[in-house]
């Protein structure tokens, strides 16, 4: 049996009132989106609305550091 853990996505977009950094999302400006991307710290990112969103594998390696394990939907672009 696994128990999941949450991991935290980073996004461009604006915290919402309710919303704390770290626990919904990490909000980062989009030079520091753009940098992380050209790292190579993202597993997957999407823009969506003219927001960019990512899974880091800092975040997978997080919830694996707990003990736990983390499930990863990917969403998939496809060209037609």
């Amino acid at each position: 049996m696994f128990i999941v853990g949450y991991r935290v996505c980073h996004t461009t977009r604006r915290r919402q009132p309710d919303e704390a950094h770290g626990r919904d999302y990490n909000y980062v400006s989009i030079d520091e989106f753009e940098l992380l991307i050209k790292l190579g710290c993202f597993v997957e990112t999407n823009m969506h609305n003219g927001q960019w969103y990512g899974l880091s594998m800092d975040s997978i390696e997080a919830v694996a550091a707990e003990g736990l394990a983390t499930v990863v939907n990917m969403e998939l672009e496809v060209s037609q």
